[in-house]
C-alpha cells in the first residue's frame, strides 16, 4: 500500500497578507470502477464476473430501494448511508415564509474499520515537476480519450488527469459544457460528465 502526495502553497485569505502555510493534495493513481472489483473478486473466489456484477446491481437497488423507503443502510466493514436533505426558506406574498424541502442526495459515513485500516497506508512525497501547463484545447483533447475509455470523469478526475486545481477544473467543464461536448449526469457530490455523443 503506497499514497503519494505532493505538497502545495495554501492561498492566503486578503486579511492576512503576512502568513503563509501548505498543504498536502494525494495524487491518485487513477479510479478503479465496477470492472476492476469484479476482476479482483473473480480472482479471490470461485464467482464468475457475470455472478459479481449481479450481485453488486442487486445491492445497488436494495441500497435505493431501503433509502427511498426512509431507513438508513448500514454496510459493516464499509460504512452509512442516509438521505441527504436540502430546506430553503422563501417569503411569499404578505411576508408569510415557506419552506421548501428536497433530496439534495446521500449521506456517506465511513465506518470505523475502514478508516483503521485505510491509516496503515504507506505515504510517499513525490515533488511536482515544471511542465508546461496545456492550452484549453489540449485539456479537452485528453478529457475526450479520458471519456472513449473510461466513459465518464469527475472534477477530482480532470484536475488530476491536467494537473490542475479543481477551480480550472471546473471552469474547463463549464466551458465543454456550454460547448456540448460532455453532458451532466447525477447530483451533487455524485456529479459526473459523459460525452455528448453517447
Amino acid at each position: 500500500m503506497n499514497v503519494k502526495f505532493s505538497v502545495y502553497s495554501t492561498p492566503k485569505p486578503n486579511d492576512r497578507e503576512g502568513e503563509t502555510s501548505s498543504h498536502a493534495r494525494i495524487q491518485p493513481k487513477g479510479t478503479k470502477r465496477i470492472d476492476d472489483i469484479c476482476e479482483y473478486i473473480k480472482n479471490v473466489s470461485s464467482l464468475s464476473p457475470a455472478d459479481i456484477k449481479g450481485a453488486l446491481e442487486a445491492l445497488f437497488d436494495y441500497i435505493v430501494m431501503e433509502l427511498t423507503d426512509g431507513y438508513n443502510v448500514e454496510l459493516e466493514n464499509f460504512g452509512h448511508f442516509s438521505i441527504a436533505l436540502r430546506s430553503r426558506q422563501k417569503t411569499a406574498g404578505e411576508g408569510e415564509r415557506k419552506m421548501s424541502i428536497a433530496v439534495e442526495g446521500v449521506n456517506f459515513r465511513c465506518s470505523p474499520r475502514l478508516k483503521k485500516e485505510v491509516k496503515k497506508a504507506k505515504l510517499t512525497r513525490i515533488k511536482k515537476e515544471a511542465l508546461p501547463f496545456p492550452s484549453i484545447e489540449e485539456r479537452e483533447k485528453r478529457a475526450i480519450a479520458y471519456l472513449k475509455k473510461k466513459s465518464s470523469i469527475n472534477v477530482s478526475e480532470y484536475a488530476a488527469l491536467n494537473a490542475c486545481t479543481r477551480y480550472c477544473a471546473g471552469n474547463d467543464i463549464k466551458t465543454f459544457l456550454e460547448k456540448g461536448i460532455i453532458i451532466p449526469s447525477g447530483i451533487s457530490t455524485h456529479r459526473v460528465y459523459l460525452l455528448a455523443d453517447k
